[in-house]
């Protein structure tokens, strides 16, 4: 059956894009530790699933059409404030002359490695990010704390880093529906033949993906997304 617990992510830096979904982080640390892809194997959305080899992780897992639902709620964001940043690439023209005149050369400022570049950051300053899960604790504990030292885009450039990880067990399976009075909230995104939309509140129909890889082709769908 599996613990029934919380995860809670800390972080220490502010957090570039959106939360991620938990089961996408452990199934691509998983990948890279298996070395389940070859060095410098580039799989594309071109490429079909079976192509790809997803390990087995330590949640809980039904199946919907042969898609794997992970048993792991969509990411609870205690969000303090949101701001944004410019993430600017430029060259000053005045670094050239630091250079001896035999070793300067023309180069493309409109495109390549110097291209100048400007692009806005939406950044949110999160106290902690909790996902509710049904699966063995420890091990997705263990896989987190060692692997796992950043999340979000632009972590390169200091977004999105962890402070701690921790695990807490508690009384009920929240990594799907949680009850409200007669009702069951939507906590994950699934898709929409799975819910029952007459007993189930809190969620939109859109067009998505409710299993990693999130971003593949094949794993688009209707899906019920907690709002």
């Amino acid at each position: 059956m599996g613990d029934y617990f919380k995860i809670t992510c800390k972080l220490c830096s502010p957090l570039c894009g959106d939360a991620p979904k938990l089961d996408s982080l452990i199934v691509s640390e998983l990948i890279f530790k298996q070395k389940l892809c070859k060095s410098g194997e580039k799989l594309s959305r071109g490429d079909p699933i079976s192509k790809f080899k997803i390990p087995s992780i330590p949640l809980y897992t039904e199946y919907f059409n042969d898609i794997p639902l992970y048993h792991v709620s969509d990411p609870i964001c205690f969000i303090d404030f949101e701001f944004r940043e410019d993430f600017c690439c430029h060259l000053e023209p005045e670094l050239y002359y630091l250079l001896a005149e035999k070793e300067r050369k023309s180069i493309s400022a409109v495109s390549g490695k110097y291209k100048d570049t400007r692009l806005p950051l939406r950044l949110k300053h999160i106290s902690k990010i909790i996902w509710f899960c049904r699966g063995t604790k420890d091990s997705i504990l263990e896989i987190l704390q060692k692997n796992i030292f950043s999340i979000g885009t632009k972590r390169k450039q200091g977004f999105g880093v962890v402070s701690s990880w921790s695990a807490e067990n508690v009384d009920e399976d929240y990594s799907f529906f949680a009850k409200k009075e007669e009702k069951e909230v939507l906590m994950k995104t699934l898709p929409e033949l799975y819910i029952d939309k007459k007993n189930t509140i809190g969620f939109a129909i859109q067009y998505g993906a409710c299993s990693p890889p999130y971003w593949h082709p094949e794993r688009y769908m209707n899906v019920a997304v907690p709002c």
